[in-house]
């Protein structure tokens, strides 16, 4: 058996049963649709939009960070839970338009499945 063989076959024996992918701004790029629930919460109280460029950087701070960056509102503000709330409400809802997957993930998801993994 080549190296490779080996330790596929070695990975395989393995008792996993679940994998868990961490796709938001780790496998797949969110931050277009992270800046675009930001400015509907914007855009809900008469404000312009930020620029996605202006976003980006704060996304991977999550909720916290996109309303700090695009509300200047701090989690210990009035107010904070409520926009909160709304931008997450709005993320949930995104048309994943703006998503787009890292080099490689597709073919690793599709090795996964090839190898009995469950996706969800």
């Amino acid at each position: 058996m080549t190296d490779g063989r080996a330790a596929r076959a070695a990975a395989r024996a393995l008792p996993v049963s679940v994998v868990l992918f961490d796709l938001d701004g780790t496998l797949a790029d969110t931050a277009g649709d992270l800046a675009g629930a930001v400015n509907r919460v914007r855009a809900d109280r008469g404000l312009p939009p930020v620029p996605v460029t202006q976003l980006r950087a704060h996304a991977s701070s999550g909720a916290r960070g996109l309303i700090g960056a695009g509300m200047g509102v701090a989690p210990n503000d009035a107010g904070y839970a409520e926009l909160r709330d709304a931008f997450l409400a709005y993320y949930a809802t995104s048309s994943l338009s703006q998503r787009g997957c890292s080099t490689g993930f597709r073919s690793c998801w599709r090795r996964s499945k090839r190898d009995g993994f469950v996706g969800a």
